[in-house]
């Protein structure tokens, strides 16, 4: 199975800036992909994306769950 960084990183290389994928039936395209580091600790978000779509920029944030993985949470 994967490491946790791993499979990070490979969804990571997935959208790399200008790739365009579809959700919800409207196309996307990628302004930026990366994994967020906040000053402390560890967040939620796995992988931030921000994204152009026909009616403006979104954000999108990815959580991943993987069935070896230990959750440790405050």
């Amino acid at each position: 199975m994967p490491q946790f960084s791993d499979t990070e990183r490979q969804i990571i290389s997935l959208f790399r800036p200008g790739a365009k994928f579809t959700i919800e039936g409207d196309e996307c395209t990628v302004i930026e992909c990366e994994k967020p580091r906040p000053s402390s600790g560890e967040c939620k978000t796995d992988v931030y994306l921000r994204v152009n779509k026909s009616d403006g920029e979104r954000e999108i944030k990815i959580s991943i769950k993987q069935a070896n993985a230990d959750f440790l949470e405050k």
